[in-house]
C-alpha cells in the first residue's frame, strides 16, 4: 500500500506527446508504457493536440494553440483551461516529473509545490541553441536560459539523459545537483552470430555484395 493506496501515481508532464513525433515525446511514451503496471500508475499531461489515439495510460490534455509556420508543436495554455484544474483536481499524484520548463514544466511545479510532494526535472534539449534559431536575438536568447535555470533550481532533483547534456546545462548557469539517468530502450541487442546473419540477410535484401560499403542515415 503506497499512502493507502496500491499503486503509486506518478505525472509525467510534457510540452509535446504522440502524434507529435520528437526524441522526448517518444521517450515520455515509452516510460509511461514501461512504468503502467500493478505498482505504477503514469498519468500524461500535455498539451491538447489534434488526432491523438487513445494509451492504455491516462493522458490529460489542456487547451492549446497552434504555432505559426507549420510545425506541428502546440502553445500550451493550461491557466486558460478551467476544465483542467477539475481533472487534476481528482488525481492523487505521488510524483511529478517534468520533462521541459514550459506550460507543462510550470504547471507540474505549480501541482507539486501546493501538494507538498517532490518533484523531478530532466533537461533533454539544446535550449539556447534551439531559440536562438527561431528568435535571432541574443538579449531575448539569454532571458529564456535564464529562466530555463531559475525553473531547475526550483525543483527537488535534476536528471539528465547523458553526461553531455549535464554539461549543457552547467553552461548555461545551473549549480545544483545533477543526476545522470539514461532514457533506456526497450531494444535487446542480439549475439554476434545473430548479427552475422542479420547482415547478411540485409544485403541479400536489396542486393548488396558482401564488401560493398554502406552509409545509413537515421534521423527524423
Amino acid at each position: 500500500m503506497i499512502n493507502g493506496r496500491e499503486r503509486l501515481t506518478i505525472g509525467l508532464f510534457n510540452e509535446s506527446f504522440p502524434p507529435i513525433m520528437d526524441g522526448v515525446s517518444v521517450m515520455v511514451r515509452n516510460c509511461a508504457t514501461a512504468l503502467d503496471g500493478d505498482r505504477v500508475e503514469p498519468v500524461v499531461v500535455t498539451p491538447r493536440v489534434p488526432g491523438r489515439r487513445e494509451e492504455p495510460f491516462r493522458i490529460v490534455e489542456y487547451r492549446s494553440l497552434g504555432v505559426p509556420g507549420g510545425t506541428p508543436y502546440r502553445i500550451g495554455l493550461p491557466r486558460t483551461d478551467p476544465g483542467l484544474h477539475a481533472d487534476l483536481r481528482g488525481i492523487p499524484f505521488d510524483l511529478a516529473h517534468a520533462h521541459c520548463h514550459f506550460s507543462s514544466g510550470n504547471l507540474a511545479l505549480s501541482i507539486a509545490r501546493s501538494r507538498h510532494m517532490p518533484i523531478i526535472a530532466t533537461m533533454h534539449s539544446r535550449y539556447r541553441d534551439d531559440t536562438k534559431r527561431y528568435v535571432r536575438l541574443d538579449a531575448i536568447t539569454d532571458l529564456f536560459v535564464r529562466k530555463l535555470v531559475d525553473f531547475y533550481e526550483s525543483v527537488d532533483e535534476v536528471w539528465v539523459p547523458n553526461d553531455a547534456a549535464g554539461k549543457l546545462l552547467r553552461s548555461y548557469g545551473y549549480s545544483g545537483e545533477i543526476t545522470v539517468q539514461e532514457n533506456g530502450t526497450e531494444l535487446r541487442l542480439p549475439d554476434e552470430n545473430t548479427w552475422a546473419g542479420l547482415r547478411r540477410s540485409a544485403r541479400e535484401s536489396v542486393g548488396m555484395a558482401e564488401r560493398e560499403a554502406v552509409a545509413l542515415y537515421v534521423g527524423q
